[in-house]
């Protein structure tokens, strides 16, 4: 059974036609017949029919093992810069994902990695196959690109210190004053 499953009834565990009316015992106490997982210790649990004399008890034993429940974390959003490197689209996820799952979504993803440059956003999710009969786990990470800014290229500007006044920004036709610049004390660069 699975460590987070739903409680069972023992009885599920035993072959042959057992008799009703047994008592179980066990690691831990048993109500009502039922193994639940959450709160009960796996092992060697024994149904105990008694016996009407001279006939003897009859016991039969269940073993009950449990296999871990599969962790994908939980769901979280990832962020980045369109013209970023690339990161590790684990880094999204809440909790304590195990390692060793697998990733799909609109771009495949190559050692877990989110690459800005090649791939797209969206919901990327993370799955991990869990053992039979624990069911797969997945989380999902939302990944969003903000567009990187672009301040252009670095470029000279020759002015004559008595000209007119340029835009600085070719796009726009905003002027800047001389007067608005500070005067470099030697051959140099205009600053704002």
């Amino acid at each position: 059974m699975c460590s987070n499953g739903a409680s069972v009834a023992l009885s599920t565990g035993l072959g042959g036609a057992p008799q009703a009316g047994g008592t179980w015992s066990g690691p831990s106490p048993v109500v009502g017949g039922n193994y639940d997982p959450a709160t009960m210790t796996p092992g060697a649990y024994v149904y105990t029919v008694t016996g009407v004399a001279p006939c003897a008890n009859a016991t039969a034993t269940v073993t009950v093992r449990e296999n871990a429940a599969t962790n994908a974390g939980t769901n979280g959003p990832l962020t980045l810069c369109s013209s970023g490197a690339s990161v590790a689209l684990s880094t999204g996820l809440g909790g304590a994902p195990q390692a060793g799952g697998t990733w799909a979504g609109p771009s495949p993803v190559v050692g877990g990695n989110y690459d800005p440059a090649t791939m797209t956003p969206g919901a990327y999710v993370y799955t991990v196959t869990g053992v039979a009969p624990c069911a797969n786990a997945t989380a999902t990470v939302t990944v969003t690109e903000n567009t990187a800014t672009n301040a252009g290229t670095n470029g000279p500007l020759t002015l004559c210190s008595n000209g007119a006044s340029v835009a600085l920004d070719r796009s726009r036709r905003s002027t800047t004053s001389r007067r608005n610049m500070e005067r470099p004390k030697s051959s140099g660069r205009w600053q704002l």
